[in-house]
């Protein structure tokens, strides 16, 4: 506190002592109380901006490249889940964990997982490995179960749920790749090439299981011809119509294949009849104006397999020969994936 310097009162206007506390002539208390300094107001944090981090967007995969490794994949994932079904002759022993492994789905099985294996990653690299959770679960998670199967005493009723997850990943996969087919022809080549797959498949492991996957195979590849009829000339059609041909022998082949003994040698003729028509079929398609050169060329490759697989054919008429009929049908397939494929490019184009 401190005395406000004045020589008069401010109430009376009387003169006073500097010192004096109260006025002498009218009594009032002339200290001041001079107020509490304000404190310096503090200086305002500077505010700095972040900008928000944008999440970088997942890099685009052309068509082509998408449609590619979209038929990698599927064909890799039926071949593995032909690779689990039941064997129906066995199947309370399939249940109760003793089912074995055949040499020739152990090799079919690897294949599918090398080839599909491919395609995953491929696919994960063009992405940035940013890849939907669905897709990792269903399609890398089922190659995965599949390459545990192949460990020793793992129980056959494992490949049951192998089996629902590949089926699994086969459907998300499509939604995931975002694929579409540009025409009926394209579709048409799609559904042959997974059939081919599925009656091919019987010479790599044949039980009762893959000769009725067999023939859904040859009802499957008939409505891919359909489909595939609408896009070709007439040079086209005509191959078209031998294919028919070679399908509906393929039907009885698969139907005599269930009986024992004469029914497989009586199979074999019919199915080998199968195969010349087939042969036939796809040398029409080499020139047919609008699969272009890209089809024409998966045409001369589709003969090429069909060579194979009749070779594959006279094998199957001797005894101790089943290895050597699933290796040679499994490069066989090779040759059909590639010739569908290109074939189904050929009238994207």
């Amino acid at each position: 506190m401190s005395i406000t310097e004045m020589n008069f009162c401010p109430y009376c206007g009387k003169g006073i002592r500097v010192e004096a506390n109260f006025c002498p002539y009218c009594g009032s208390n002339i200290i001041v109380e001079k107020p509490d300094p304000e404190p310096e107001p503090e200086p305002e944090a500077e505010q700095t901006y972040e900008e928000p981090v944008q999440e970088e967007p997942m890099p685009e995969v052309d068509e082509m490249t998408r449609k590619k490794l979209f038929l990698q994949l599927q064909f890799s994932m039926l071949m593995l889940a032909c690779s689990m079904l039941p064997d129906f002759g066995n199947l309370v022993s399939e249940l109760l964990g003793f089912g074995g492994l055949s040499f020739a789905v152990i090799i079919a099985r690897l294949a599918g997982l090398v080839f599909g294996g491919l395609a995953f990653y491929n696919y994960y690299q063009a992405v940035g490995g940013r890849i939907d959770n669905l897709f990792y679960g269903t399609v890398g998670g089922g190659m995965l179960l599949t390459l545990a199967s192949l460990i020793p005493g793992i129980p056959s009723w494992f490949d049951y749920i192998v089996m629902a997850v590949l089926f699994a990943g086969m459907y998300v996969c499509k939604n995931c790749l975002q694929v579409e087919w540009k025409s009926l022809g394209s579709q048409g080549a799609y559904l042959i090439l997974l059939a081919c797959l599925l009656h091919l498949y019987h010479n790599i492991d044949p039980k009762i299981s893959t000769a009725i996957a067999a023939i859904v195979g040859f009802i499957v590849y008939l409505v891919g011809l359909s489909k595939l009829k609408g896009g070709l000339d007439d040079v086209g059609r005509k191959g078209v119509v031998r294919l028919q041909i070679a399908i509906a022998l393929g039907i009885v082949s698969a139907l005599f294949g269930i009986i024992p003994l004469l029914g497989l040698v009586l199979g074999g003729i019919f199915g080998l009849a199968g195969l010349v028509f087939e042969f036939l079929g796809y040398t029409s398609l080499m020139k047919s104006d609008p699969l272009h050169d890209e089809g024409r060329e998966g045409a001369r490759k589709l003969r090429l397999s069909m060579i194979l697989l009749i070779v594959a054919t006279f094998f199957s008429f001797f005894p101790l020969t089943g290895i050597i009929v699933a290796i040679i049908t499994i490069c066989a397939l090779w040759f059909v994936y590639q010739g569908w494929t290109k074939i189904l490019f050929g009238l994207e184009a």
